[in-house]
């Protein structure tokens, strides 16, 4: 009887095909954990300037001579050198960022501040169970000196 021939394919054109489609599956999983790992370094970042901006109003108010004139003063430097290190983000919004600003006098008459900043950071990528929006905070205590 007369048998079929088959067509083979040759042997590297399959190791393509499967090379390509292998490709094609994991790409979108490579590009999402490319996603996230941009979000976490602009989390970092931002972390990092909001301490740095707390540290900087934290100097100014261990130096600054607080009285009942110029604590309204002091406060708002306290906020203006906290938002001048966070405009070196791109995406700052001034109206986002919370301080505060306490005093609380100690039994040996020196004056404690405690200056306390949070910012919202929003994330590119939204992952299951997890919040599309992180608020940092960061919080310092100082005594002033002078």
């Amino acid at each position: 009887m007369f048998k079929k021939k088959r067509r083979r394919i040759a042997p590297s054109f399959t190791r393509r095909a499967i090379a390509a489609t292998e490709f094609a599956i994991v790409l979108p999983l490579l590009v999402y954990v490319t996603l996230a790992c941009i979000d976490l370094g602009r989390v970092a970042h931002t972390s990092m300037v909001l301490v740095s901006g707390v540290s900087s109003a934290g100097e100014f108010a261990a130096t600054f001579a607080f009285t009942s004139f110029t604590q309204a003063t002091g406060e708002e430097e306290i906020r203006s050198r906290i938002v001048s290190e966070l405009e070196l983000l791109t995406d700052f919004d001034p109206s986002l960022l919370t301080t505060s600003v306490t005093f609380d006098d100690q039994v040996s008459g020196q004056r404690v501040i405690t200056i306390e900043a949070s910012f919202p950071v929003e994330v590119v990528t939204s992952f299951p169970g997890l919040p599309s929006e992180t608020v940092l905070s960061h919080q310092l205590r100082v005594v002033r000196y002078r």
